[in-house]
């Protein structure tokens, strides 16, 4: 694993997590990546897709974060894990909801609620412009 855009310590913090937490006690920590990505991703080969998807479940990756090579891997290469500038700790996923929460209103159900009430209250029409003295 290795830091490329996460907090500082986040790549040995993960580490931590993953070994005394989750198990994983073959996980390392490999410093900082070459360069910074915007994105977390996890690179693995097709006979470790059983292990990614479970990192990927843990780590609460969305499948976009998920590159797969074309060849397996050979004996002891590991999946990489490079911490994007999207991460902010270990367990906390990284995708976006994908639910709204009840309640909220999009700025068109605002507007469409707010031109009713204007048209309900002679105080809003007016404020409006769109009162018409008799």
């Amino acid at each position: 694993m290795t830091n490329g855009g996460g907090p500082i310590g986040s790549a040995q913090e993960t580490v931590d997590w993953l070994q005394n937490s989750k198990g994983a006690r073959l996980s390392t920590n490999a410093g900082n990546a070459p360069q910074k990505l915007a994105a977390t991703r996890l690179e693995y080969a097709p006979n470790q897709a059983d292990q990614a998807a479970a990192l990927a479940d843990w780590m609460g990756l969305p499948k976009s974060a998920l590159k797969k090579s074309a060849q397996d891997a050979g004996d002891r290469v590991p999946m990489k894990l490079i911490l994007g500038k999207d991460f902010k700790a270990p367990g906390t996923p990284i995708s976006a909801p994908t639910e709204t929460r009840t309640g909220c209103r999009t700025s068109t159900q605002t507007t469409r609620t707010s031109a009713r009430s204007n048209e309900r209250d002679p105080a809003a029409r007016t404020a409006a412009g769109k009162h018409q003295p008799d």
